[in-house]
């Protein structure tokens, strides 16, 4: 493969996008170890062209790279890459919440080794001062409305992570992502952020959109936000069925445990 690729770049001035995409994701996709490589030593040549417009080339590769089976040896490839493209922005840190995208924490679903190399890149950045604490809130909800992993979670409390983050009045806080999925790992997530001292009694205001009609053909889109409580969400209000207690009842034994211990241990099934 090298020898139908190189001609390629070697040839004239490639496009790092070009490069993402077109050579360095099916290389990474076809778990081919030797090709993968010999591309990212051929990307990081172009490592001062890069900027936050290529992050969405390379999280296509980092995702496939998550998802292999072969994830630790292609992300030993592509980690400077990774590094860098996640740490272009740093006057605004565009580019590091990137590297928390829903796309990036979801392709670790089921895969301890690929939660470990997220750690992994996340620490890196926090180590290089290239994510304020606070940012990796951002994580926090990623996690909460995709994989409900536990490991990443408290990860990201370390680093920093606010329990209650809300992007904005019409957006859910980390807990209530979590109780609008109706699944075990999704009740054992509000479990454990219930435990770390997330508020349960937070609503957050859901807004919907609606058509009224002003006349023939017209139509005018209007705006009603609703507030919504965390006890109303499906995850909570079948919790029981996964935890073996009540929504109401968990509340009390997490805030009972709060108050015998700063740091209480959260129960294991």
């Amino acid at each position: 493969m090298i020898e139908i690729i190189g001609p390629r770049f070697l040839g004239r001035r490639s496009e790092v996008k070009d490069i993402f995409s077109q050579c360095l994701l099916p290389a990474v996709t076809a778990g081919n170890l030797e090709t993968s490589k010999w591309l990212a030593i051929r990307a990081q040549q172009h490592i001062k062209e890069m900027n936050r417009y290529h992050a969405k080339y390379f999280t296509a590769v980092f995702v496939e790279v998550l998802k292999s089976d072969k994830a630790v040896a292609l992300y030993n490839h592509i980690e400077a890459i990774a590094v860098f493209v996640y740490s272009r922005s740093k006057r605004n840190y565009a580019s590091s919440i990137e590297a928390m995208d829903p796309q990036i924490v979801s392709a670790t679903r089921g895969r301890p080794q690929s939660e470990r190399i997220l750690i992994t890149l996340w620490r890196k950045l926090n180590d290089m001062g290239f994510v304020p604490r606070k940012h990796f809130r951002t994580g926090l909800l990623s996690v909460a409305a995709t994989t409900c992993s536990i490991t990443l979670a408290s990860e990201l409390l370390d680093l920093g992570a606010d329990l209650d983050y809300q992007i904005s009045r019409n957006q859910a806080r980390p807990l209530q992502r979590a109780a609008q999925q109706d699944t075990e790992e999704a009740a054992k997530f509000m479990r454990f952020l219930l435990y770390r001292g997330a508020k349960p009694e937070i609503e957050y205001q859901k807004k919907q959109s609606s058509q009224l009609s002003t006349g023939y053909s017209n139509y005018s889109r209007t705006y009603v936000s609703t507030p919504v409580k965390i006890s109303e969400e499906v995850g909570t209000k079948d919790i029981s069925k996964w935890l073996k207690k009540s929504w109401e009842d968990l509340v009390a034994e997490a805030t009972e445990a709060r108050i015998n211990s700063v740091n209480p241990p959260i129960p294991e099934d």
